[in-house]
């Protein structure tokens, strides 16, 4: 009998505070745990006048500092299954997962910007395993990854009907638990594309992550293609209805 991996059972529940003070976090660096990888397939923006999933092209403001916390929560997550697209369960693996993403940023000549975050998993639970099952079991909650990078755009001013940056942010492995973080160093490169027709404004992304390969029984983790759409209706300057849509697909399953 041939074994699958179904990752993201039920509906995440995402939400976001938006602050502007500075934090001095002090993060000790560790050795990423053997065959990790991170569970949770959410990824949040960098900035507060992005989406929730999907970045977007703004007024930046030179050397304008924000702050951004989102909070991604996840059950069952990862649940072990007899074959792929049946629903004989052989195993919970993570029944519950809470992340917390902290992200800083720093706006350059309304045209760039650069970003700093890391990730904080305060809670990781999952269920008993029995011995010489071949996966590792929830290992609890601790500090995720890592991330550093930069924004710049391409083409067009925040106002124009067609806009295009670019994004790259580069991941570092500092969680030492089991589905926290990346089991390597990990390359998140991106295309943001931004539409603003008369009454609504419209972004896409496009973007993968690099990353190094890690079995997860018959499976494997591989990279990704991340893509993510977005529609907006803005009432006023500070209220605006948003619809998003994300998603990804990996190249080796």
């Amino acid at each position: 009998m041939s074994n699958s991996v179904r990752v993201a059972q039920g509906e995440p529940v995402h939400s976001k505070v938006r602050f502007a003070v500075f934090i001095v976090c002090l993060l000790s660096i560790s050795t990423a745990h053997a065959q990790s990888f991170r569970l949770d397939h959410f990824r949040a923006v960098e900035r507060p006048d992005d989406g929730f999933g999907v970045r977007r092209i703004n007024e930046l403001g030179h050397l304008r500092f924000s702050g951004l916390v989102t909070a991604d929560y996840a059950h069952d997550p990862l649940v072990i299954e007899g074959r792929r697209g049946a629903q004989n369960e052989l195993q919970k693996i993570v029944r519950h997962e809470l992340v917390l993403k902290l992200d800083f940023t720093l706006a350059l000549w309304n045209r760039a910007l650069v970003f700093a975050g890391f990730d904080v998993v305060p809670l990781l639970k999952g269920p008993s395993i029995p011995a010489g099952f071949p996966i590792a079991r929830a290992g609890g909650g601790g500090f995720g990854d890592v991330s550093l990078g930069a924004r710049v755009r391409l083409l067009g001013e925040a106002q124009d009907f067609f806009s295009l940056a670019a994004q790259v942010a580069l991941i570092a492995p500092t969680s030492s638990g089991a589905y926290r973080g990346e089991g390597g160093v990990s390359v998140r490169p991106e295309l943001i594309a931004q539409l603003r027709p008369k009454y609504v404004r419209i972004n896409a992304n496009l973007g993968f992550v690099i990353r190094e390969n890690q079995p997860l029984l018959n499976a494997r983790v591989g990279d990704e293609l991340r893509y993510a759409l977005s529609a907006g209706y803005p009432f006023n300057e500070r209220w605006e209805a948003i619809a998003e849509l994300w998603g990804g697909y990996t190249f080796k399953d």
